[in-house]
């Protein structure tokens, strides 16, 4: 029986957290229609043990991959590659679904033709178990489950890796260009996009997404560790955009959301930046990467320079102020 759902689980380490995950697809009742797809990136804990477990109880619907470690990105691609399902997905391993809200989905997916599904989330604090619902941004005159064409709502899309379900086939065009690092989940998101013509809104909160975990790789210290594979996906997103843009075929709405999203990541690389302490060094490396994006993509630093912040370090003069009062914004301080 074909399976209407992929389920690509990235696991490194989640022993604590996969029992959790795999058993919310268990409950789910909706194991015949999916398959979810473990790749393990060289855990040293016991979770592939524990995946092991239930690909023996639930053969044909839960799998065990194992690699070397390798980096979350490849994970991703682990699960392209392996994927048979007419639909597509990620989930982190230390997250899981709402059962019931997961077999909605999967029984709309039966029914619809859509490239991409987008739904609802959850965002459950780890340590103070707190939910915060995410619904759905609805742009004006768009009804929940009712196909519509991408264009007519670009716009007002800002996508997330949480609420985004893409058809397998779409995936698979593009799967081998995810890079190995941190932050692929914007390739993930990003990549497809030239070939998406419709859109399906499904209002029920699937993904469950903890946060507060220490060590995400989120944090400022994280993301400071990690700028060049930031830089990387950041490259690989300005390409897209610039790459589509030079296509006689291209659809404007398209082509806009690719470069607003671009932008947007330049300003998170900017961010990151401007996190280090405001030395010689961290100050060339940000008009660095300044100059490069006003010379090189003019169309992605157009947006990218309306950003507040750009627009003042247009004058180097106001580099370390601006750098030392994003530091305290975002809780970081200088050493004595």
């Amino acid at each position: 029986m074909s399976k209407v759902l992929s389920v690509s689980v990235a696991a490194y380490n989640v022993q604590h957290f996969i029992r959790q995950n795999l058993d919310s697809f268990v409950e789910s009742g909706v194991l015949e229609d999916v398959e979810i797809l473990v790749t393990d990136d060289g855990s040293r804990d016991e979770t592939p043990a524990i995946v092991a477990e239930y690909e023996a109880k639930f053969p044909g619907s839960i799998r065990l991959i194992r690699q070397e470690n390798q980096g979350p990105g490849s994970t991703v691609r682990s699960g392209v590659r392996h994927a048979g399902g007419k639909y597509f997905r990620m989930v982190d391993g230390d997250d899981w679904v709402d059962p019931r809200a997961f077999a909605e989905l999967v029984a709309l997916l039966k029914e619809t033709e859509a490239d991409m599904v987008l739904c609802a989330y959850t965002k459950v604090d780890e340590k103070t178990g707190e939910k915060a619902p995410v619904p759905l941004n609805l742009p004006a005159g768009v009804e929940c489950q009712t196909e519509v064409p991408f264009a007519s709502v670009a716009r007002e899309l800002l996508l997330t890796m949480h609420q985004t379900v893409y058809k397998t086939s779409l995936m698979k065009r593009i799967g081998e260009q995810i890079l190995n690092g941190f932050y692929t989940d914007m390739q993930y998101l990003l990549l497809p996009i030239p070939d998406v013509q419709t859109v399906l809104y499904f209002p029920g909160f699937v993904y469950q997404y903890r946060v507060a975990l220490d060590g995400q790789s989120m944090s400022y210290p994280s993301m400071q560790k990690n700028i060049a594979q930031h830089e990387a996906m950041l490259n690989s997103i300005i390409a897209l955009a610039e790459g589509y843009g030079q296509k006689e075929n291209k659809n404007a709405e398209t082509e806009a959301f690719l470069l607003r999203h671009a932008a947007f990541l330049c300003g998170t690389q900017m961010g990151i930046l401007l996190s280090f302490r405001p030395d010689r060094a961290a100050k060339e490396a940000f008009y660095r990467f300044y100059e490069n994006l006003k010379t090189q993509h003019p169309a992605v630093f157009r947006l990218f320079s309306e950003l507040k912040t750009a627009k003042v370090l247009r004058l180097p003069l106001f580099y370390t102020t601006v750098s030392r009062l994003h530091r305290r914004k975002i809780g970081m301080k200088d050493k004595a």
